[in-house]
């Protein structure tokens, strides 16, 4: 029999936006800056270039909700690979 939990999540927290690789290491618990854009590069993270309203430069950027799918698609990808 196969189980399926349903995860529910308050759209606040969902609408939560990461500017930076700070934050974003934060949020992932990584410790290097570097990792979010090699795992951008070899394992598709969504991590995205973008300037913030009254600035010129460009910050990384994601979305709780983009960071959330990845995961369940990284673990639904590796569930099957077993």
């Amino acid at each position: 029999m196969e189980r399926r939990q349903v995860l529910t999540v308050s759209t606040q927290e969902t609408e939560k936006e990461y500017w930076g690789l700070e934050q974003i290491c934060r949020r992932m618990q990584w410790k290097n800056r570097r990792t979010p854009v090699r795992h951008a590069m070899k394992y598709g993270f969504p991590l995205y270039l973008r300037t913030k309203t009254g600035q010129n430069r460009q910050i990384y950027y994601s979305k709780e909700k983009l960071i959330t799918r990845w995961e369940w698609f990284r673990c639904e990808r590796e569930i099957e690979r077993l």
